[in-house]
C-alpha cells in the first residue's frame, strides 16, 4: 500500500468518523499493512504514532478507554462541589 492509496482511502471515509472511530480506523490500517505500517500511516496522514498505538491497544483489548459505549475514561471531568467543599451544605 502506498502513501497515495492511504490518503485516498482515508479521505473517502474521514467525514463519517469521530475521534474514536478515526483512531480505530487508522490503527487497523496500520496493523493490516504489517511491518512499518504505523510509520507509513503516520507519515501519510500526519497522525501521531501515539494515537495509532492507543488505537491498537483498544483494538486488541488492552485499553481501559474501550469501556462499553463510553467516550471517555472513568474519573475524568470536574469534581462535584460536595467533593471540593464539603462544608458548603452548611
Amino acid at each position: 500500500m502506498t502513501e497515495e492509496q492511504i490518503k485516498e482511502d482515508f479521505a473517502r471515509i474521514s467525514p463519517f468518523l469521530d475521534e474514536q472511530t478515526c483512531r480505530l480506523y487508522v490503527s487497523n490500517m496500520a496493523l493490516s499493512i504489517g511491518r512499518g505500517g504505523k510509520t507509513l500511516v503516520s507519515k501519510s496522514l500526519g497522525i501521531s504514532r501515539v494515537r495509532i498505538n492507543n488505537g491498537i491497544k483498544e483494538l486488541l483489548g488492552h485499553s481501559s478507554v474501550a469501556d462499553a459505549g463510553k467516550k471517555r475514561r472513568t474519573g475524568g471531568g470536574r469534581k462535584t462541589i460536595d467533593e471540593v467543599q464539603p462544608e458548603i451544605k452548611e
